[in-house]
């Protein structure tokens, strides 16, 4: 072989492997930016890859690529990569024991049988700071309550926002400001998923509304939300919050049984409510509960500087 063939031949080699390790990082599925999602599946598969091992929940296709959503079992965070960096087979239980996500599944385990605010309502964990969770359920106000995403501009202040599809597809530009804003210095977003429709009805019992009303396709309520979250190039969190806090033991066995952890509050603050240290705060961001966020800024300018506002995966 002559030395210029035997160069290309090892510019090539580099060349694809270098292709091929960035063909598995992190940064491929966030590279195909908006675009529909097909052949959705949830399933459990333990998974292999150059970073470790983990929980394989769902797998799904977007601009022709096979994808797996893995979740570290240990830090209760999803990463995705192309199905063909992966080397996968069952679970096996002994996986999960002594993860966060374990701990997670006994937490929920002992308020799933409870119609309001069932599963997470407080810290697990011995961590000093409180959670701020910020509902976006289907709003008719144009806007958003831009001054609480404003203060919270940095990568030490943790915030969960419960997202439905009901208010992203009304508030497409919005949803996106608040998406490309999440990177350190400026916001430390963990996505909720707040159910595609949030389902409500007035003046109905809470027995039968919310996800509880007749008809409800519960599948298409989760799921149908994860995949929003996806085509807009989202990755969730294995979190949930239960339009108006209403569940019901059924649901929760299917959320616990995809790998889903429910979370309420023990802080509603619009309702009287007031934090302790471990609290889950709940306000809406959507402009339909202003008073919530009026409170939250009196109570940051008065003990703000005291409590940090944590993540969701440090509530166990």
């Amino acid at each position: 072989m002559g030395r210029l063939a035997f160069t290309l031949v090892l510019i090539l080699f580099f060349w694809g492997a270098q292709g091929f390790s960035a063909n598995c990082s992190d940064g491929v599925f966030s590279s195909l930016g908006e675009s529909p999602i097909n052949k959705f599946e949830s399933h459990s598969l333990w998974c292999k890859t150059g970073g470790g091992a983990f929980l394989s929940t769902r797998s799904f296709e977007k601009s022709g690529i096979s994808f797996h959503m893995l979740l570290d079992p240990f830090s209760l965070k999803y990463v995705i990569k192309p199905a063909s960096c992966l080397e996968c087979e069952n679970i096996n239980p002994q996986f999960l024991f002594n993860s966060k996500l374990n701990s997670a599944f006994k937490a929920v385990n002992q308020r799933k049988d409870v119609l309001e605010n069932a599963g997470i309502i407080h810290s697990q964990s011995s961590l000093p700071g409180v959670f701020l969770t910020v509902d976006m359920c289907p709003s008719h106000h144009p806007d958003m309550e831009k001054e609480i995403f404003q203060e919270l501009k940095s990568s030490q202040n943790a915030v969960a926002i419960a997202m439905s599809g009901g208010w992203l597809r009304n508030h497409k530009e919005l949803f996106r400001n608040l998406r490309d804003r999440n990177h350190p210095g400026d916001l430390n977003i963990t996505w909720v998923n707040h159910t595609l429709n949030h389902p409500f009805t007035n003046h109905v019992s809470d027995l039968h509304n919310f996800l509880l009303e007749p008809g409800v396709n519960i599948e298409k309520e989760v799921f149908g939300m994860e995949e929003l979250f996806l085509s807009y190039g989202v990755v969730p969190s294995p979190f949930f919050r239960f339009p108006g806090l209403v569940s019901s033991r059924a649901i929760m066995d299917y959320l616990l049984q995809h790998y889903i952890i429910p979370v309420g509050s023990d802080a509603w603050l619009a309702k009287g409510e007031r934090p302790s240290q471990g609290s889950i705060i709940l306000i809406h961001g959507n402009e339909n509960e202003h008073v919530g966020v009026t409170l939250f800024q009196k109570w940051m300018d008065k003990f703000g500087m005291d409590w940090n506002l944590l993540s969701l995966s440090d509530l166990f």
